[in-house]
């Protein structure tokens, strides 16, 4: 099954043997498109503010308390 959304299309296989209806896989399709959009919306808020930290941390003289926070700062962005 191919839909299209905005200006690309995602393709979805669903095994037979599921049962499943176009529109339910039509259903699951709309539900992740609107997951990863707020989740880019997300990361769009956030990334300003983690840049300041960054900025921030520069401005710390003590060089191994710059590497623990920034240290903590990619841990929180890799989640």
């Amino acid at each position: 099954m191919s839909s299209q959304f905005g200006s690309g299309s995602v393709q979805v296989s669903v095994p037979v043997s599921s049962q499943v209806s176009p529109a339910q896989c039509q259903q699951y399709v709309l539900s992740n498109s609107a997951a990863i959009r707020a989740e880019i919306q997300r990361f769009e808020s956030v990334h300003p503010n983690i840049y300041a930290i960054y900025d921030l941390i520069e401005r710390i003289d003590d060089l191994g308390l710059q590497n623990q926070i920034r240290e903590h700062v990619i841990s929180i962005e890799g989640k």
